[in-house]
Formats: C-alpha cells, structure tokens, sequence
C-alpha cells in the first residue's frame, strides 16, 4: 500500500491505497475497525466500493516500540493491553468475513513436513494439533499486534493495520511476546518470554501457557517457511527450541 498525509475537515487525515482488491488488499481491516469501540483504533472516515482506497484519521504520536526503544517497557505494554483489551470485548458483526487462520496453519505445516524432516517440525505440527483441538472458541483478533502497529496518540493508545483473523484468541500475542530487541542469552530469552505471557495473558482472558503455545506455533512457521541453511536461520533455532521447550513444560506462573 500507499499512503499519503492530507488536511481536510477532518484535521490530519491519512489516505491509504492498496494494490489489491478484498481480502488481500485487507478489506476485512475495514470492518474490523468500524467495529471497535470508539478511542481503540483508528477512525475511517471513508472507503471506495473495492476497498482499496481509505480515508483515515492520521495517528499523531510516538509508536509503542518507540516507547521501547527510549526504556518505557512498562508503559508499552500497558498501551498495548488495553488495546487488546478493546478488542477482545468487541462483539464483532458478521465474523464470516475473517480470514479463519487454524485452516491455514494446518495446510501450511503438511506442505512443511512434504519438505523437511527434523524434530523441531514434528513438535510444533504435534503441538499445532493439540492446540486446534482444544480451543473451546474462535473469535476475531487483530492479527499483527505488536508495538509497532499502535501508536500512542493525545487521547490514548490507538491501533492500527489490523489483519482481521478468525481463531483461538490466545494467537493475539504471538508476535508481541517475543521481545522487539535482540536478547543476549537463551537464559534471558526464556525469562522474557514467560514474564510477558503472565502480563498480558489476563487483558484477553487466556492462559499464559497457550500465548506462548501460539507464539512457538507463529515462530516454527516462519522458520520452516524460509531456507534451513541460511545463517538467520541458523541463529534461530535454538530460540525456536527454546519456545517449543517452554509450550511442553508445566510452568507455575
């Protein structure tokens, strides 16, 4: 997408224009935002027939990852919980629109396990599996909510770029339970990740151990997407490992 700055009635408004038409030019990011509470998200104002052309309020302030960056972790989460928050008490009108992820997911990691054979791949699609079978109900999420898609505005935290998924509403957190920066050592890295799952697990109403259930799944995903042999690849295995290992154990939190 494209997306210009303008003044109009409105004040600071931001016209963003997709290359593609539905769901792939992220018409379900319009529904979704129209039916967040007021103050959650962004405000459209206005969208052309195809939806690839909208007309949105200009989210002035610092990014939550820019709060990160500058030592106000503390502060950046509690943005990004109550965000998450908002949508998790959205009653969301015609959920049929939404991209039902779980489906996806699973296609995905049988095309993975046609192509590569290690121990990392059978763990997570075992742990995909289990996952799938007992999620008690799907519900609308954001999709990509992480730091860098809220932006913490005059009147409060504000999301936006939501992808618009349909499933276990404990995969909300999966790209913000990592850490933002490079962790040091493993050590760090599993203390990190468990400390976030018992923070932000409470605002949606989930279990620390299936945030992190999903995080691992999202995570051996994109491993398993990309070359094995590459040396980024490489670096990431043992956080990859490191993720599957806290999924399988009992964790007091």
């Amino acid at each position: 997408a494209t997306i210009y700055r303008a003044s109009c009635a409105h004040g600071a408004v931001a016209l963003k224009l997709y290359n593609e038409v539905g769901n792939k030019g992220e018409g379900a990011a319009v529904q979704f935002l129209r039916n967040l509470e007021p103050g959650a998200g962004v405000k459209i104002h206005q969208t052309n027939v195809l939806r690839t052309a909208i007309l949105m309020d200009w989210l002035e302030g610092p990014s939550l990852d820019t709060l990160i960056a500058n030592g106000q972790e503390t502060e950046a989460v509690s943005h990004l919980l109550a965000v998450a928050a908002a949508v998790s008490r959205t009653n969301f009108r015609y959920p049929y629109l939404y991209r039902r992820m779980s489906a996806k997911f699973e296609k995905d990691f049988r095309s993975f396990e046609a192509k590569h054979n290690c121990p990392e791949l059978t763990r997570a699609a075992v742990l995909l599996e289990s996952l799938i079978q007992t999620t008690q109900q799907e519900r609308v999420i954001h999709g990509d909510l992480w730091f860098g898609n809220v932006v913490l505005t005059e009147g409060g935290p504000r999301l936006f770029d939501p992808k618009g998924f349909c499933i276990d509403p404990a995969f909300e957190f999966s790209k913000a339970l990592a850490p933002s920066y490079p962790m040091t050592t493993l050590d760090d890295y599993r203390a990190f990740i468990t400390r976030r799952a018992a923070e932000m697990a409470p605002a949606i109403g989930v279990e620390p151990q299936r945030v992190i259930k999903w995080c691992a799944i999202t995570t051996a995903h994109r491993y398993f997407r990309h070359a094995l042999n590459t040396a980024e690849a490489q670096a990431e295995l043992p956080y990859l490992q490191t993720l599957l290992n806290l999924s399988e154990a009992k964790i007091n939190f």
